[in-house]
């Protein structure tokens, strides 16, 4: 289902930035420079709209809160994402394959969309301008439409549903968006458009695929900004991954109570966190063991040599510092992850205020999220019956949504089965490793205390090995990081205790003389609230040399999460590319003719004079040739040799063939002779006002 949005004026969604210091308030646009109506915005207008209904008694209260929710409780009856252009995907796809990509920049799309207003105060008094009050707005252009996706969260509501023709009767009601609404700005029809998206395919392996063990592969692409809380559940900031409590949660909500128990009641079930993809392959946190010389940058072909102090390299008389590395892949490719910051406000709860106030509930706030168009990779672990129910219920997804404000704007993603291996008991007896945590790790001690002491630790590696009776066992060359955990329970609608962990990225070696089974290391979830993606552990060789090298994929990664935004179904074509070159040709063409403009030399008293009498007959002749034929036909000598020494220089006709731009010989005529003799007026005043100036001296 989705709600289209006409704008039957100009409309400017405030983002809380400015441009350049030339735009005071900017719209609201992506990273290609196409803007759009956050959700949150679009859903506060509908809010205000059912309230307004309610106060009038056309609508009762309760069938309010059904729709919208209530603060504190139940959540809102629909899901909204962001309203885009027609045709949004289909011009991302056209601008990521130009050619041109160095010169199609951000702000020239988003000049094809917009323009800016100035503004004003007045003095009351005197009637004029207020001192330094004058003010650039950039607003959306009237007439273009856009497009939000909505979802009900219950499925059981449909168009003949109350609850579907409510929220038709108060988007019928909603006028005005965005700022500036009392001034002419944001005047939009808005409507309900009941035609459902495609359905795509989640699984992508045979069910005969599976065994007693499994190891599921998940693929989360992200559709649009997704907010994964700090443990501290402050959503100013975010993590840059994917906690597997998430999206066990998301795969526990598709059971009822009872069907979810026996689900995990034979064995527990196992969710890792998502980290970003490389290519096709899921990353890991780097090691904390990695260490480069100060001040080391990547070289010219973006290749790093750090160091591992695992190791213990001889690095004489450098000074050593962390590599600070984020995700690596088993190649050393090493990938970050895209964050954006986007700005919000609450107003009042007295409506009739048009800002906000700072006051109770009133003010700005900002979301820092996980930038859209990116792809996330994690595992479940899962017996044949576990996996059996959860290709099930995955197969039924559609609409899916995850994180903080995923009933607006954020959250919306793409979720996938990519493939499944079979898990299978190995025996192989080693004496040393090295153990990386994949994970953050939460132990207890024997009081039932949160612990991250070594002791601790080593207790649980030799009960997880079954070698308690082992004295031998020892860890050495620790590099351990330590933060907190905690999160948010749905069902108990509380925080969860914050906690002490040992981060991910930590490394350490374990070291036995009678030595252990590495096998029962290579599946293994390592301490409490594994299922949550938690105690996840890497087991590798102890390195045969300290160097390693590491690459920025910083290029090629963005590139594939951008490539990877699109699916392969055949685009819409639209004129947005042909539309920036001929943008651009006519700036190359304006910017000739000034130059052309600056080499005229007249005397300065018929300079003036010679612009003027052209400037005249040029707004009553259609063309070139009319406009000669007139300037020839000038009594005055001196005045007709002048200008028929400026009209000469240009023939819009010759001028424009060294330029790719479609059009007829009188739009020629209008564009060049419009710029050119603005240009000369500028040029006569400019000579004027030095040879006035001379002469006073």
């Amino acid at each position: 289902m989705k709600i289209k949005i006409e704008l039957l004026s100009d409309l400017c969604t405030y983002s809380g930035e400015t441009y350049n210091s030339t735009v005071n308030t900017d719209v609201v646009y992506d990273q290609y420079g196409i803007p759009y109506i956050p959700a949150k915005r679009l859903k506060g207008c509908l809010r205000e709209a059912c309230i307004e209904l309610v106060d009038f008694e056309i609508m009762k209260d309760e069938e309010f809160k059904k729709l919208f929710g209530y603060e504190g409780s139940n959540q809102s009856a629909f899901s909204l994402s962001n309203a885009y252009l027609l045709n949004y995907d289909s011009m991302v796809c056209e601008l990521k394959n130009a050619k041109e990509k160095e010169t199609i920049t951000a702000q020239k799309v988003l000049d094809l969309f917009t323009y800016t207003r100035y503004q004003t105060a007045v003095n009351l008094e005197d009637g004029t301008a207020q001192k330094n009050s004058l003010r650039a707005m950039r607003v959306v252009k009237k007439g273009l439409i856009f497009e939000a996706q909505l979802h009900w969260n219950d499925l059981n509501i449909n168009v003949d549903s109350t609850e579907y023709e409510n929220l038709k009767k108060v988007a019928s009601i909603v006028k005005h968006i965005g700022c500036g609404r009392t001034r002419g700005l944001g005047l939009v029809h808005i409507e309900l458009d009941s035609t459902e998206s495609e359905e795509t395919d989640n699984v992508q392996f045979k069910e005969s695929e599976i065994t007693e063990n499994n190891k599921i592969y998940y693929k989360i692409h992200l559709d649009a900004p997704m907010i994964c809380k700090a443990p501290t559940g402050n959503q100013a900031v975010t993590q840059d991954y994917i906690a597997g409590s998430k999206v066990l949660g998301l795969l526990a909500g598709q059971f009822n109570l009872v069907e979810y128990q026996k689900l995990i009641k034979d064995s527990e079930l196992i969710v890792s966190n998502a980290y970003i993809m490389c290519g096709k392959e899921r990353t890991i946190p780097a090691r904390n063991s990695w260490q480069k010389e100060k001040n080391q940058e990547y070289d010219k072909n973006g290749r790093m040599v750090v160091l591992d102090m695992l190791c213990n390299p001889d690095i004489g008389d450098k000074q050593m510092t962390s590599a600070n590395l984020h995700y690596v892949d088993a190649g050393g490719n090493v990938v970050g992850v895209d964050t954006e910051i986007s700005y919000h406000h609450k107003r009042p709860d007295d409506k009739s205020i048009g800002r906000v106030t700072g006051e109770e509930h009133s003010s700005f706030y900002q979301l820092e999220s996980i930038q859209a168009g990116q792809s996330f990779r994690g595992y479940i672990i899962a017996n044949k019956k576990q996996s059996e129910e959860i290709i099930h219920v995955v197969k039924t997804l559609q609409h899916v949504r995850m994180g903080y404000g995923k009933n607006a704007e954020f959250g919306q993603i793409t979720f996938q089965l990519t493939e499944i291996e079979p898990i299978k008991e190995t025996i192989e007896r080693i004496h040393d490793a090295v153990i990386t945590l994949v994970s953050d790790l939460i132990m207890y001690n024997e009081f039932g205390a949160p612990s991250t002491s070594i002791v601790c630790l080593k207790q649980y590696l030799k009960e997880a090995l079954n070698i308690n009776h082992c004295d031998d066992f020892i860890l050495e060359k620790t590099f351990l990081k330590f933060g907190i955990a905690g999160g948010f329970n749905i069902t108990w609608k509380m925080m969860k205790p914050v906690i002490p962990c040992i981060r991910k990225g930590s490394v350490f070696v374990i070291h036995s003389k009678q030595g252990f089974d590495r096998g029962k290391l290579i599946h293994l979830f390592l301490g409490e609230r594994v299922s949550e993606g938690y105690g996840e552990i890497q087991i590798d060789e102890i390195p045969k040399q300290a160097e390693y090298h590491v690459y920025d994929t910083t290029k090629y990664a963005t590139y594939k999460k951008q490539q990877d935004m699109l699916s392969e179904k055949i685009q819409i074509k639209t004129n947005l590319i042909e539309q920036l070159r001929e943008r651009e040709e006519k700036r190359r063409l304006e910017q000739r003719v000034r130059e052309i403009a600056a080499t005229i030399q007249l005397k300065e008293d018929i300079f003036g004079i010679a612009v003027s009498r052209i400037r005249m007959i040029y707004e009553k002749k259609v063309n070139y040739q009319e406009l000669l034929e007139q300037v020839d036909s000038i009594a005055s000598d001196k005045t007709r040799k002048a200008c028929q020494t400026i009209v000469k220089r240009i023939n819009p006709d010759e001028f424009i063939k060294d330029y790719s731009i479609s059009l007829t010989s009188q739009e020629a005529y209008r564009l060049i002779y419009h710029v050119y003799l603005t240009e000369l007026k500028y040029h006569a005043r400019i000579q004027k006002e030095k040879t006035k100036g001379g002469k006073d001296e």
